[in-house]
């Protein structure tokens, strides 16, 4: 199948590039019969495109608009070389039908996050349409089957149909008919015509006619005659029968079902009318319906009322229940009462109980406004809210919790009480001897306290102080605490000396406002921990002071535990050491942000072990962490490898620099232009020349930052060059310089052909010499 070419022209409004596109459909591979070969040729601003470029590819049932068939296709990053590219595209078979189709074609360069849609849209030419033929089933159009068939054509599923005229057909067996009227032969006893087979029915009706046993598809009604046996099937029957009317008695032994409810009956119904439903009493004109029980009945409420009333003046007997009555009903005087209590509270109303009544059961009282006279007698162990008003000298077993008014008598308070008491009126007063805790008392009168004077206690407003001597505030066992009328306070100790505060004999206040730390402690340099106003005394154990040992306002640490100040000789200036917690750290505040230096799980990565961070705490984050094994991280706080940054560079064990180059961490892409680009490198000045700080002599080869930067503009100034704007630069000139040499291939090419073209015209001119 030999390729159909198709030219179109198209423009990009993003790109604002003329592309010129050819396709060529190539065979089909047997592999992947539903593929054909797209080739197109690109240009971009006028010039045959050269790169990598991402083209994707959709099919559409229309020009404009439509609707997308099969899947869109887009192949990424696809060679362009001096315009000319070429894919392989696959819709699927069942796409190609045979209606016309068009190629939707966007483009864009490779990276740039945006298509261009390429207008118009692209007919598809007749060679992928060969794919319907590898792949036909079902049944073929009646326009797609014409003309004459010289060879035979067998039709073998039974299924087929014929229409059209059928005159030339021979060898036709009417046994093989199942449908449709076939004339009687105009020889035999019928008639070719329907006018002359009525005749001839018409006559056979007139004879004898046992040989016309069914007469099927009749379009007017037949009449069966009289003298006949009745019509074949209860279909007939009761179309004969059609409105006619039953004037005798006749007898329906199956079950008949008269469904019209227009039907009316005449006469009186006699049998079993059980199985009659939806009848309705208000139907009833006449006639006595009975109560049971043997009552009379009466047709309407009121022959009721009046039976009942007659009931009433004698013997009730067979009257056992009245129930939905509407209004009161009442009991004879002479009768029963009521069949059950509910009744009988209804019918007691609002009488009065004047007489002696004993009631068995449980009677509750529930209305608040009771009143009761006489008293009560027996146990009132269940009565709850009293009042203590009037006479219940005689109830027994009350319970004092049910009380809710009332005042009890002095002899009810007496005895003893394991219960709490609280008596909350502050006008309570008590006489006698409190005994037991009092804790709880409060405004308790000093004088009435073991007859201790007010002299004795200390006073909120002070006292004046008391005899001077040996008397003093404090305690005299083994954890002393003294206020020395001296004005030496002792803690711990009972010889303050001359300190105006000693502890355990250890630290104290001086007199010349000094706190000092362990200068008593045996063993220990006199002043070996002092804070305060004083010169300090110099000796061979002093670690450090704020300044020179006799100089004022000076901090001496006795050395003990690990922490030292400007040590001497190869001593550290400081060492932390922390004991407790697995981090070892300084915080250093300033007034607009925190720096914390530490050493072991830093606060943003609580596994680095270990490790040496600065951790900015304003910020939350890790500005340097050096992990045990020597990786760095700069703004990181978890380096894998030997130098890590935070923004994704790094330099890998090797020594490689690695630069971040994630498309996700661009934008703003611009396509270049190649030969542009070569251009400016071929006019790059580029030396040989050493750096100044290395006076080893090394030697280096490349451009001069400023050149760089005046010739591409690339990078933040003219005073670096970046790995990654060096290595672009470099793989967008090889591209143009690929570009050029596929233009000389191509003119190549072109004089090679021409150069044969001669050759072989020159030979045949010697030829006709």
């Amino acid at each position: 199948m030999k390729p159909q070419p198709l030219a179109v022209i198209m423009k990009s409004p993003l790109s604002r590039a003329l592309i010129a596109i050819a396709i060529f459909a190539a065979h089909l591979a047997s592999a992947q019969p539903s593929a054909f070969t797209y080739q197109g040729r690109l240009q971009d601003r006028g010039n045959p495109a050269n790169g990598a470029y991402d083209i994707a590819f959709s099919l559409y049932d229309q020009d404009v608009g439509g609707g997308s068939l099969g899947p869109s296709l887009t192949n990424y990053a696809v060679g362009v070389s001096n315009g000319l590219f070429a894919v392989a595209l696959d819709f699927g078979a069942t796409n190609f039908s045979g209606a016309d189709l068009w190629l939707d074609i966007v483009v864009r360069t490779n990276g740039s996050p945006d298509f261009a849609v390429l207008n118009p849209r692209q007919k598809i030419t007749s060679s992928p349409y060969a794919v319907t033929a590898m792949n036909l089933s079902g049944s073929i159009a009646s326009d797609k089957i014409a003309g004459a068939y010289t060879n035979p054509v067998s039709f073998s599923n039974p299924g087929n149909s014929l229409a059209g005229d059928g005159s030339a057909l021979t060898g036709l067996n009417a046994g093989n008919l199942s449908s449709g009227i076939v004339p009687v032969v105009r020889g035999g006893t019928g008639a070719a015509l329907t006018a002359q087979a009525r005749a001839n029915l018409g006559a056979a009706a007139r004879g004898v006619n046992s040989d016309i046993t069914g007469l099927s598809a009749l379009t007017t009604p037949l009449t069966v005659a009289q003298g006949g046996s009745g019509a074949q099937t209860a279909a007939g029957a009761l179309a004969n029968l059609g409105a006619a009317s039953l004037t005798a008695s006749n007898t329906f032994a199956g079950v008949n079902f008269l469904s019209n409810a227009a039907n009316l009956f005449s006469g009186t119904f006699i049998g079993d009318g059980s199985g009659l439903t939806g009848l309705s009493g208000a139907n009833l004109t006449n006639g006595m319906v009975s109560v049971a029980d043997g009552g009379t009945g009466a047709g309407t409420p009121a022959d009721a009322r009046a039976s009942l009333g007659a009931a009433a003046s004698g013997s009730n007997s067979d009257i056992t229940v009245l129930s939905g009555l509407a209004t009161p009903l009442s009991i004879a005087q002479g009768g029963s009462g009521a069949q059950t209590a509910a009744g009988a509270l209804s019918n007691f109303g609002g009488a009065s109980l004047s007489a002696s009544n004993t009631f068995a059961g449980v009677n509750v009282l529930s209305n608040g406004a009771n009143l009761f006279s006489g008293a009560f007698v027996g146990d009132g162990s269940g009565l709850t809210g009293l009042n203590l008003v009037g006479d219940g000298s005689r109830l027994t077993n009350l319970n004092a919790a049910s009380l809710a008014g009332g005042v009890l008598p002095n002899a009810q308070l007496a005895g003893t009480y394991s219960a709490t008491l609280t008596f909350g009126n502050p006008s309570n007063s008590f006489f006698g001897a409190f005994a037991g805790n009092g804790s709880g008392l409060t405004n308790v009168n000093a004088a009435t306290l073991g007859g201790l004077t007010a002299a004795s206690f200390w006073q909120l407003g002070g006292n004046t102080g008391t005899s001077p001597g040996p008397n003093f505030l404090g305690t005299t066992d083994g954890h002393a605490l003294e206020l020395k009328t001296t004005g030496g306070v002792a803690i711990n100790t009972n010889n303050p000396g001359g300190k105006a505060l000693s502890v355990n004999g250890g630290i104290g206040i001086t007199s010349a406002n000094t706190l000092e730390f362990g200068s008593d402690v045996p063993g220990k340099q006199q002043n070996a921990g002092k804070i305060g106003y004083q010169t300090l005394t110099a000796g061979s154990l002093d670690i450090i002071g704020a300044g020179t040992n006799s100089t004022s306002r000076a901090i001496k640490f006795w050395a003990e535990a690990g922490a030292t100040f400007n040590g001497t000789g190869t001593n550290p200036v400081l060492t932390v050491v922390n004991t407790v917690d697995e981090t070892t750290s300084l915080t250093f505040a300033a007034p607009y942000t925190t720096w914390q230096v530490g050493q072991n799980k830093p606060p943003d990565n609580r596994n680095a072990f270990d490790s040496f961070f600065v951790y900015q705490l304003t910020a939350a984050t890790s500005r340097l962490l050096i992990t045990s094994d020597g990786r760095v991280g700069l703004n990181t706080n978890n380096p894998i490898y030997p130098l890590h940054m935070g923004n994704g560079a790094y330099c890998t064990a090797g020594g490689q620099w690695t630069s971040v180059s994630d498309r996700n961490a661009k934008e703003a892409f611009t396509a270049v232009q190649p030969r542009e680009i070569l251009e400016k490198v071929a006019a790059l000045p580029i030396t040989e020349w050493r750096y100044k700080a290395e006076t080893n002599g090394a030697r280096h080869l490349g451009p001069m930052a400023q050149d760089f930067h005046a010739a591409f503009g690339l990078g933040e100034s003219d005073r670096a060059i970046g790995t990654l704007d060096a290595n672009g630069v470099t793989l967008a000139a090889i591209q143009g310089l690929n570009q050029l040499v596929a233009e000389k291939e191509a003119r190549i090419h072109e004089l090679e052909a021409r150069t044969q073209a001669l050759e072989e015209r020159l030979k045949a001119l010697e030829v006709r010499r």
